[in-house]
């Protein structure tokens, strides 16, 4: 187990596999599982990635549970399994951050918690990407509070057993493009709360 104070990284890996089973304290401004691989190197052809089957947690501010930075488009993994619980209950919090400039999946098949965001404009988020290639597929749960964004990135997938609950005020899928696929539960609160807020071109949006 961890539990680690401001502005510190709990499992850094770099190309290797990382997974966590226990439980990981994170403190302000830290990071749980960071995964970052080079675009160039001996070990840029090699699987990789990171899992968590144990408990993220943190009630601190500026916190990110699992970072995922992969330039590659290959087998590496960035997963939450089925029995992973990511529970922050901070501001401005990210539970799955995934960029590089690969093409990959993230996928969410445990527990996600998102306390109540303060502030719209600065959100708690279950799952985050700035880019387009990269696809969040979701079978579990996240669970998140007022103001806050289950799903921000572009192509979504929600698969039969999924479920995706949000307070008031609050998104349960942004997508800036690409396909959104609904399957399971996705229910959110009053107050100018969205289901699937589509700020897109060129996809779909399939229920």
């Amino acid at each position: 187990d961890f539990s680690i104070a401001k502005k510190s990284t709990a499992i850094f890996a770099e190309s290797a596999r990382a997974k966590n089973d226990g439980v990981i304290k994170l403190g302000e401004n830290s990071t749980g599982i960071y995964y970052k691989v080079d675009s160039a190197g001996a070990n840029t052809n090699e699987a990789g990635g990171i899992i968590n089957a144990g408990t993220i947690e943190s009630s601190s501010n500026d916190v990110i549970a699992m970072s995922y930075d992969n330039p590659h488009s290959n087998s590496r993994i960035f997963k939450n399994e089925s029995t992973g619980l990511i529970d922050l209950k901070g501001q401005k919090s990210t539970a799955m951050y995934a960029t590089g400039g690969g093409t990959y999946s993230v996928t969410n098949d445990g527990t996600i918690k998102l306390a109540n965001s303060d502030n719209a404009n600065s959100p708690n988020i279950g799952m985050y990407t700035d880019k387009s290639q990269i696809t969040f597929n979701n079978d579990g749960t996240i669970e998140g509070g007022n103001k806050t964004v289950g799903i921000y990135g572009y192509g979504v997938n929600l698969g039969n057993t999924s479920t995706v609950k949000a307070g008031e005020g609050a998104t349960g899928v942004y997508s800036k493009g690409g396909n959104v696929n609904i399957g399971g539960t996705l229910t959110v609160g009053t107050n100018d709360a969205v289901g699937v807020y589509y700020v897109g071109s060129d996809g779909a949006i399939t229920n």
